[in-house]
């Protein structure tokens, strides 16, 4: 006997959720990083010439500076 796309579609969903599923544990496990979106308090004692420098060695990687001042 054929059987309509309905019929199928709802036989199968039957199938694949049944009326009384059982219950099942779920454990997950959380962990907290405020480092990511707060970074460090604690100065960090470079000279303002060393930060530039370091600045502008990594933007010069990423190609031309035209937004930068010299």
């Amino acid at each position: 006997m054929n059987q309509s796309q309905d019929g199928r579609r709802h036989s199968g969903d039957q199938a694949h959720h049944p009326e009384h599923p059982e219950p099942r544990n779920l454990s997950v496990e959380v962990t907290r990083n405020r480092a990511v979106n707060h970074p460090s308090v604690d100065p960090q004692d470079l000279p303002l010439e060393a930060i530039n420098a370091e600045t502008n060695a990594l933007l010069n990687e990423q190609g031309p500076a035209q937004f930068r001042q010299p």
